[in-house]
């Protein structure tokens, strides 16, 4: 029981210094100070602009050559899980993973194994920095899209 007041007074001590307001009396204010220095930009990058329309040869393919290449991956000549990415018509070959992904292409499969969480097997690329967001919801509109090249 006396632990358990030590750290309610420790919870209650960091709550009041987490949320509280400065040292010197002021008052928090609702708004945010936005302004700033002429010339300087925000700490806060500008969202990646995502491609409505996007194609095999103008957006998925340079993703493809640097994420999926490599030694024992798919690109360059290899066939890493008999999964190649070296041309379009491959991506739009059927998958032959069909205990898992049977009546997909290759280029479904693709976008489904970027995406965290896949059906089977783990995401890609394996060894690599994960693809990001805007570049995951780049595959999956591509799919949607009918997968143009």
């Amino acid at each position: 029981m006396r632990t358990m007041k030590w750290m309610m007074v420790g919870l209650m001590v960091f709550s009041l210094t987490a949320c509280g307001g400065s040292s010197n009396g002021d008052t928090d204010t609702t708004e945010p100070d936005t302004s700033k220095p002429d010339g300087v930009e925000p700490d806060t990058p500008e969202p990646d602009v995502i491609v409505s329309d996007p194609t095999w040869t103008n957006d998925i393919q340079a993703i493809v050559a640097a994420s999926c290449s490599g030694a024992g991956c798919h690109t360059d000549g290899q066939n890493g899980g008999a999964v190649n990415f070296d041309s379009y018509a491959n991506t739009q070959a059927m998958s032959t993973n069909v205990a898992c992904y049977a009546g997909l292409t290759v280029g479904e499969v693709m976008a489904l194994k970027v995406a965290p969480s896949p059906p089977c097997g783990i995401q890609m690329p394996i060894g690599k920095p994960m693809l990001s967001l805007p570049d995951q919801a780049l595959f999956e509109a591509w799919v949607n899209a009918g997968m143009p090249e």
